[in-house]
C-alpha cells in the first residue's frame, strides 16, 4: 500500500527542456518563529520502529503562520511534547488532527529501480553488504554498469540501502544510503548523473529527492542544520532533524511523495513539527 493512500485513508479514518546539471544554489531563509538550537547527534534523525507507540489522547495543536518562499507555500503545525511518533500516528488516525489534508496524486520518484531515458533502460544493481565486505548500488545503462556507489558495512537496521531512481529531464537520479558505522547512523547520498550532489555543494547530509511541480527538490544538512533545496534555490528552514528513513510502522513518517506537495515532520528548539510544503 502507497503512502499516499495509506495516509488518505487514515486522515479520513481519524480526524520540461534538457537540463544539464542541477545548479549551484543561492539562498533564501526562513525568518524563525522560535529561536534555533545547536544540531542533535546525526543518530536521533533515524529511529526505529520500536519507538512508535499509538497515544492514546491527542495534544492541542498549534497553527504557525503560513510562510512563502521560493514560490512555495510552506504550513506548519507544532506537535505538543517530545514524542513525535505517538502523536504522529494518533495525529493522522484522529479525525480532528486533519488541518492539511492530502489529495495530491502521488510522485512516481521512488517506486521503482528501474526507468527509460531517450530510448535507454537504465536500472540498478544492489550488492548487500556482507560481515567482510562493503555494500554498493551499481547503475546500468541497457545491462552494462556505467556508475557505482559504495553503500558502507555491514550493520545498522537496513542492509538494503537503495532508496531510488528516477528520471529529470533526460538524466538519472539515484539516491542511496550510505552506512556509517554505528545503529541508526546513515547518511543520504544523491547522485546527480554521476555528480555527487553533496559533494558538489559541500552538503554535510542529502536525502529526499522528488520532483515537486516540475522541479526538483531535496534536504540537506549544512552547519549541522536540516533545509530544502528547491529548483536552486536554498530554503533556509534551520530544522536540528528532519524524521526520515524510518522503517517498519514508522515509514509512513518518513517525507511524502506527491507531485504537487512535499509533507515531512521535522524538529526545531526542542519541538517537533509536522509541515506540508506546496
Amino acid at each position: 500500500m502507497n503512502k499516499q493512500f495509506s495516509l488518505f485513508i487514515i486522515l479520513l479514518m481519524a480526524a520540461c527542456g534538457p537540463v544539464t546539471s542541477i545548479p549551484s544554489p543561492t539562498s533564501t531563509a526562513i525568518a524563525p518563529s522560535i529561536t534555533l538550537t545547536q544540531a542533535l547527534s546525526p543518530s536521533e534523525t533515524r529511529l526505529p520502529a520500536s519507538a512508535t507507540p499509538k497515544a492514546t489522547q491527542p495534544p492541542t495543536p498549534t497553527f504557525l503562520p503560513t510562510e512563502v518562499k521560493a514560490g512555495l507555500f510552506i504550513k506548519s503545525l507544532e506537535i505538543q511534547g517530545e514524542n513525535l511518533s505517538a502523536y504522529g500516528f494518533l495525529f493522522i488516525q484522529g479525525e480532528d488532527y486533519s488541518p492539511f489534508p492530502i489529495t495530491d496524486p502521488l510522485c512516481h520518484s521512488n517506486q521503482y529501480n528501474y526507468i527509460r531515458i531517450n530510448g535507454d533502460y537504465v536500472d540498478t544493481h544492489e550488492t548487500e553488504p556482507q560481515p567482510s565486505n562493503n555494500g554498493y548500488v551499481s547503475v546500468r545503462k541497457n545491462n552494462e554498469e556505467i556508475y557505482r556507489i559504495d553503500t558502507g558495512t555491514w550493520g545498522g537496521y537496513a542492509n538494503e540501502r537503495l532508496v531510488g531512481l528516477q528520471e529529470f529531464q533526460g538524466r538519472w537520479i539515484l539516491e542511496v544510503m550510505h552506512y556509517e558505522g554505528s545503529d541508526f547512523n546513515y547518511t543520504g547520498v544523491i547522485i546527480d548523473n554521476g555528480t555527487s550532489l553533496r559533494e558538489k555543494f559541500g552538503y554535510e547530509d542529502t536525502f529526499g529527492f522528488q520532483i515537486l511541480r516540475k522541479k526538483p527538490i531535496f534536504f540537506f544538512k549544512k552547519d549541522g542544520l536540516y533545509n530544502l533545496w528547491y529548483d536552486g534555490t536554498e530554503i533556509l528552514t534551520g530544522y536540528s532533524e528532519i524524521y526520515h528513513y524510518g522503517y517498519g510502522d514508522a515509514w509512513v513518517l518518513n517525507p511524502g511523495c506527491y507531485e504537487t506537495l512535499l509533507d515531512f515532520f521535522g524538529k526545531r528548539n526542542g519541538k517537533w513539527y509536522y509541515v506540508q510544503i506546496r
